[in-house]
Formats: C-alpha cells, structure tokens, sequence
C-alpha cells in the first residue's frame, strides 16, 4: 500500500513576519484549527502506520497544544516532520515538552536560515533577534539528540552570503544536521516583494555549488545535503544526486484557509512541475523534480535551461 503525504497547518499566527512568506494578508486572520478537529479528521483519512505528517503553520510552536498534537500523531505510529523557526525551543520548557512526546527516529525539525549575519538574516524576518533565537533553540534540539534539518530558501536577496552561512554552518553544527536547498514560492507576502528575490537559476548556480563544497568536499565529514523544489538545470550534473523529490502530490491538506467544511483538501498539487515548454526539450525532463508554477509565471523563459545529455557531460 502507498503511504500517505499529509500536510497540517494547525495555525497561521507567527512571530516572524518572513518577506518570502507564501501566506496571504486575509490567511493570517484565519481562525486556527483545534487539536480535536485534527485528530478526528486524519482519524477519518485511516492513515496508516508509517505514513509522513508536515506539520507547520504559521509557526507550530505557537500553538499551546503542540506536545499533545504530537504525541497523539507518534501514538498512531506516523513519522512527522515539524516546519519551524525554531525560536520557540530557545525556551527548555517547551523542548523537553516535545522530548517526552514523540519518538526520536520518527519525527524531524526542519528551519529555515537566511544568512549567518543577524542584520541580513532579520531583514528578512522582520523580527530582531530572530537568528539568535532560532540558533539557540537548533542547538537546545540537538542537545536531547532530535533531528534537525536547517533549510535555506535560495533568493536574490541571500544569494551572495550563501557561502558565509554555509561556514558558519559548518562551524556551528555537527554533521548530522541535514542541510536543505529550496527555491521559493512566489505566493502570498512573496509577491509584493519580487523586486527583492527574484532570482534565475542561472544566477544562484555557481553560489549555490560553492555552498555544497564547503559543506561536502571541503570537511572531514560531510553533511547530509537535499536539493528540493528545484530543476536539475540549476546545478551542474556532479549535483545531482543531491536532488530530491518531495512527490507530484499532498494526500491529504488540513490548513485555517481551506474552504470545505472539513477544512481538507486531497490530493493537493504540490506546485512544482517539469512541464514547461522548456522542459519538453529536456533530455531529462522524466527524472527532474522541477520549478516552481509562480517563478515560471514571473520570470518565464529565463527560468529554465533545458538539458542536453551530450553537452553535460
């Protein structure tokens, strides 16, 4: 049996105020969804043990009833993983919260740093302090042994100081942390600031690559690199296998915003697609996760550069 992919924002209330933020200005009124409504609507998905939750927001931490909402999820035997900004596990309380809640080697932290600058980096979350926060509360997770996975959303804004943060993460963690490359989603808040991140692959390639250098070839052990959401021309062929597909489709979607009764969507397109007239003349159009439908809208042909076998090699 295929496993399920289901998607959870229990709340849109955050403490960051993220430029790139996909979220509209009427989500962030939204009316969070109770742990009750939650359970009872995944209780009648019959998901299955094994099958993987995303669990995000807004920012989950925010929500008072997170260490329940997760030890309920771990009790039906899902793996989970929890999208935040890690601010709120600067506070020890609410770590060991979530310690005795779940299991180890089911459930994953995953936060995004923009830079390793906290001027740059809370520029872009418009809250002072965020990178210090969000520092503090990786390194409280690692201490109880969690998994965690710092994500960096490629943007023209953080570009250039890519290979900065990649040293301050190379000097800052252990190479158990799995590093994360994304591209962004013009969605939301991120539409009213284009001029700032819009950014071709083109333009981000030679950073990005550098980046992975100084975190694979350049240490004495590597770190776990994923390349998500993104095509295979944005790198050169030697990246490739750190691509990976996050799948065509969410099976199930619970979000404030959804408007059925149930507040649930299925099989919901994830938004990344190698579709593109661009892509139909790609060697390798059948084995790329492809871009983003909101760049190819903004930036179009100068998106993608489509892939002939005999010229990459």
């Amino acid at each position: 049996m295929k496993l399920k992919s289901s998607y959870i924002a229990v709340s849109y209330q955050c403490n960051h105020h993220c430029l790139m933020c996909p979220l509209s200005k009427s989500d962030y009124d939204m009316v969070p969804i109770t742990m009750q409504q939650v359970l009872q609507q995944l209780a009648s998905e019959q998901l299955q043990s094994g099958d993987h939750v995303t669990l995000s927001g807004g920012e989950p931490t925010l929500v008072p009833f997170l260490p329940e909402l997760l030890a309920a999820l771990m009790e039906m035997g899902l793996r989970v993983t929890l999208l935040t900004n890690a601010s709120g596990f600067a506070s020890q309380k609410l770590v060991k919260q979530v310690v005795q809640a779940v299991d180890k080697c089911r459930f994953n932290v995953v936060t995004a740093l923009h830079a390793a600058d906290s001027s740059q980096h809370d520029a872009i979350t418009r809250k002072e302090g965020s990178l210090q926060e969000s520092l503090a509360g990786l390194r409280n997770l690692l201490q109880y042994q969690l998994n965690v996975t710092i994500k960096h959303i490629l943007t023209a804004a953080s570009i250039v100081n890519l290979p900065t943060l990649a040293t301050m993460i190379r000097r800052e963690f252990p190479p158990c942390v799995e590093i994360q490359f994304t591209s962004t989603d013009y969605s939301g808040r991120a539409t009213e600031h284009c001029n700032l991140f819009l950014a071709r692959f083109s333009e981000t390639q030679n950073v990005l690559e550098r980046a992975i250098d100084i975190l694979t070839v350049e240490c004495k052990q590597a770190y776990p690199i994923s390349i998500i959401e993104m095509p295979l021309c944005a790198c050169s062929p030697k990246y490739w296998k750190y691509f990976r597909s996050t799948g065509c489709h969410t099976s199930v979607y619970i979000s404030p915003n959804t408007k059925t009764e149930s507040k649930t969507l299925h099989n919901l397109p994830n938004g990344c697609m190698s579709n593109y007239p661009e892509c139909q003349e790609c060697d390798v159009q059948c084995f790329c996760p492809g871009a983003w439908h909101s760049a190819y809208e903004f930036l179009g042909t100068g998106l993608l550069r489509p892939i002939h076998c005999s010229e990459s090699k």
